[in-house]
């Protein structure tokens, strides 16, 4: 290829790769339902300007078989039919992916529209929003809340649970039907972020929960006149909380892992947890090396991190199952920062393993500054990358209002955050967030940050008000935090299990706190229990600061449901309390059969000789004693054990494969798992020169090492010596002699791998390399020998041919010796030249090459031969 179309192809490839970097994207949707036949079609599909989605997976689950069916689609448009029909009785769900490589609803589950005949798979509760209507009579706000069900699912009652700003939950119920529902929440002021979820409960006390993004509530409520300063008012200063995934189905779970790249090998992060006992029961992530390797996991939090031994460049899927045993997130992709597939992804670029993910963006949080004078606010961005991120750019992305209108600002760099202003407002505005950050060389990253609606009052409708126990005279009166009641406020701390034992009694404590400045003086506790009172106490006052504390013991019952436990503080409402909101806890509690939670590794041990610990708990993380364990080998023997009171068993990990683990008891579940343990390899130097060093590695087969491993080294001649590998997993020592060393390696008194290597002296290492040399010219397989033999011999035959036809570039008759002297070395250098050009083609274009020289050259000699004849002869007519 020559120079110029060096340049073109490498203009192309450049030209491609400024085409193919992203936009900043403006969100994906797309919803499946199922059409009369039953079969799967696309709806409401989006994804900015391209209108498909790239990646949407389809999964089909049947009671009793166990895992879903899984169909994978790719560039899905509005309306396209997929070939996946659901049978009544079948529930379906779908995962996807936008054609910006942002991922969307990873680790969860979003149902497919259904029928009446596939009710399963039916989205009950299927929108909800919390809408803000202000009171300036009483400057305070309230929150229309209205959630959309499925009319044709019979519900018994909806309610709306809300937490503002984390602390403390409140419910209400929800009215209207029968497929809208609508509730109040009571006036507000000040600023309150809002975390909340739709609760609808059939009369069979199943229970659907559809959680809403969280939103931040702003009123501001100003009189310059006041002489307020901006501290006073605590306003339009609220930390970005991370938005939580929304859901539904009260048995579905979510789990996202973040991909981390630690070093040389992977690090998984948990994120956006969800189950009944937030935690997720079982994780298997699954990724290739020369083989498929499989880890598992269990009872995996948010903000775990998973240790993955897979390396760096590795493609990482993996899969979940909640505690309900329902199959969840079936197949999801975790892509590393660049693959080890080059030519896989020059076929397909758009693959997710071929496209760049980053995390670029630490935390990204909306700032209010108001200007008091002036009755008027800004909104400011500041985002902080990633230690070690380097992003080119970082766009704010917004919508004042109208959210499908999208405005976009470059943040600027100031110092290590970057920053910017939207502004000034003075009224009401509803504002939609999002930050996009682009690097060339890691990828880009998308971003939401919560939702905020911010609502200023006019100053001549505000009063001036004292605010109580600032120290202050805020009304300008003369006085002080006058006519400043200081109430009691009682309040209530729980820790009661979110599941528990069918058949088994379980213990409900709480604690009833005053919080206030004043003595409560008499008042009542009442719990109630599935709808029935099972305490009802009086008590006759606390003091501010003073506690009581609760044990109800409570039976479970002998089904498998879910049963409301309810706390009420102050029913009758005796006390006069400065908040009478915190009153009540309501929690509704699964009663399942009692199951193993398994952790297969206590120890954290995971190489061949070592003591491996297995911990057996139940649901409620108790040790469980008397369990029968029975671990299969990976060779298929087995051995039993029975658990102690710790419920950890102890065996040592003498094979590598998979160990099969089963757990049985009477009123529990059946268990049956596995996890696999890594084979162990060995590196060393062969051959290696007398009086070298030579160092042997063991580690396994993904890099980890084995420090302590023994190793017993056999010399040439019949010398035994026992080396101990260091905390890095290798022994070093001199080599004496030459000929064959052999070693075994082994942990524990497990035998590990053995293994063996050639010493040789420097002439040796000469020859060999000589011998590799020319290995490598000719080859190393036999038909490489065969064909490099013919094209020498046709080299050859060329250069003869050459050399005996070339007298002819030469002139006849009588000539001196010494031009016959030059004459003959120049017909060497011919046929040497000749003999070189085939030898230097197979070097450069291989063999086939070669040979077409080889011909061409004795083909051209021929030719020139016979020109030159006639030219002489016809030159000879002339001259007679």
């Amino acid at each position: 290829m020559n120079r110029t179309a060096c340049w073109f192809v490498l203009g192309i490839f450049a030209l491609f790769a400024l085409v193919s970097v992203p936009a900043p994207s403006t969100g994906s949707t797309i919803q499946l339902e199922l059409n009369a036949q039953g079969f799967v079609k696309a709806t409401f599909v989006n994804d900015g300007s391209s209108n498909s989605i790239q990646f949407v997976t389809v999964f089909v689950a049947t009671p009793g078989q166990g895992t879903p069916a899984r169909y994978d689609f790719t560039n899905v448009k509005q309306g396209d039919i997929l070939p996946v029909q659901v049978l009544s009785g079948q529930t379906a769900s779908y995962n996807f992916m936008d054609n910006d490589g942002e991922l969307i609803g990873v680790g969860w589950n979003k149902p497919i529209y259904g029928t009446t005949a596939q009710e399963a798979a039916i989205l009950v509760i299927e929108s909800a929003s919390m809408t803000p209507v202000v009171d300036e009579n009483t400057l305070s706000y309230t929150i229309s809340v209205e959630a959309d069900v499925n009319e044709n699912h019979p519900l018994q009652s909806v309610q709306f649970e809300y937490y503002m700003d984390s602390n403390g939950s409140r419910t209400v119920s929800m009215a209207g039907g029968p497929n809208i529902y609508s509730a109040v929440l009571p006036g507000f002021r000040g600023e309150n972020t809002v975390y909340a979820a739709v609760h609808a409960m059939d009369a069979q006390g199943k229970t659907w929960t559809y959680e809403l993004n969280p939103f931040t509530f702003n009123l501001i409520a100003i009189n310059p006149l006041c002489g307020l300063t901006e501290g006073d008012q605590n306003v339009l200063v609220q930390a970005q909380k991370e938005s939580r995934i929304s859901f539904a189905g009260s048995n579905d779970s979510v789990l996202e892992l973040r991909y981390q790249n630690d070093g040389d090998h992977s690090k998984l992060v948990a994120s956006h947890v969800y189950d009944e006992d937030q935690s997720i029961q079982e994780v298997q992530v699954f990724y290739y090396t020369d083989q498929l390797v499989n880890q598992k996991f269990t009872n995996v939090r948010s903000g775990q991190v998973l240790s993955v031994s897979a390396p760096a460049t590795a493609e990482i899927q993996y899969s979940y199952m909640d505690s309900d045993g329902a199959a969840q997130g079936m197949g999801f992709f975790l892509s590393p920062k660049k693959t080890n597939d080059p030519e896989f992804c020059q076929e397909q670029p758009q693959h997710i393993s071929c496209k760049p993910q980053s995390v670029l963006i630490e935390s990204a949080q909306v700032l209010g500054r108001v200007e008091t004078l002036k009755v008027q606010y800004y909104y400011d961005m500041e985002v902080i990358p990633l230690e070690g991120a380097l992003p080119q750019q970082v766009f704010w992305q917004y919508s004042l209002n109208d959210k499908s209108y999208a405005q976009s600002t470059e943040l600027s760099k100031d110092g290590s955050v970057y920053a910017g202003s939207i502004g000034p407002f003075r009224d009401e505005q509803f504002l939609y967030s999002r930050i996009y950050a682009t690097s060339a060389s890691t990828g880009n990253e998308l971003k939401s940050v919560p939702d905020r609606w911010d609502f200023i009052l006019a100053s001549e409708n505000v009063q001036c008000q004292e605010i109580c126990f600032d120290k202050k005279d805020n009304d300008l009166d003369g006085f002080v935090d006058e006519d400043c009641a200081i109430l009691p406020q009682l309040a209530i701390e729980e820790s009661i299990p979110s599941a528990v034992v069918r058949d088994d009694n379980f213990e409900a404590k709480f604690t009833v706190i005053n919080e206030g400045g004043s003595d409560s003086n008499e008042f009542e506790v009442k719990l109630s229990w599935n709808h029935q009172t099972y305490m009802n106490e009086k008590i006759s006052n606390l003091s501010p600061g003073e506690t009581r504390d609760f044990t109800v013991s409570l039976f479970a019952g002998n089904q498998e449901t879910k049963k409301e436990l309810l706390i009420k503080v102050d029913p009758s409402n005796q006390v006069q309390e400065s908040i009478e909101t915190d009153n009540e806890v309501k929690k509704l509690i699964s009663v399942q059969t009692n199951a193993f939670e398994i952790d297969f590794n206590a120890n954290q041990t995971g190489i061949l000789g070592d003591e491996r610990q297995i911990q057996v708990r139940d649901i409620l993380r108790r040790n469980v004693k008397d369990a029968t364990l029975t671990l299969t080998y990976p060779d298929g023997t087995t051995q039993a054990f029975k658990t102690p009171a710790t419920g950890i068993i102890s065996f040592r990990l003498t094979l590598p494969g998979t160990y099969l683990v089963k757990a049985t008891k009477e009123k529990f579940k059946e268990f049956e798992g596995e996890f696999s343990v890594d084979a162990l390899i060995t590196r060393f130097k062969s051959p290696i020169n007398v009086g070298e060093t030579q160092t042997i590695i063991v580690e396994t087969i993904n890099g980890i090492r084995a420090p302590g491993t023994g190793i017993e080294v056999r010399t040439p001649g019949g010398k035994i010596e026992f080396l101990q590998a260091d905390e890095a997993g290798q022994v070093t020592f001199q080599v004496k002699e030459g000929g064959n060393y052999s070693f075994k390696a082994s942990r524990n008194g497990i035998s590990l791998t053995e293994g063996q290597f050639i010493t040789q002296q420097i002439l040796q290492e000469v020859i060999g390399t000589v011998f590799g040399f020319v290995s490598d010219f000719v080859g190393k397989e036999p038909l490489d020998w065969v064909l490099s033999a013919v094209v020498l011999a046709l080299a050859a035959a060329a250069a003869l041919y050459t050399f005996s036809r070339s007298k002819q570039l030469f002139e006849t008759g009588m000539l001196a010796e010494s031009d016959r002297r030059r004459h003959a070395l120049y017909q060497l250098a011919v046929g040497a030249i000749f003999l070189a050009i085939p030898l230097v083609a197979k070097a450069v274009s291989g063999n086939t090459a070669a040979a077409i020289i080889a011909l061409l050259e004795m083909g051209g000699t021929a030719i020139m031969e016979y020109v030159l004849k006639q030219a002489r002869k016809t030159a000879s007519i002339r001259v007679q």
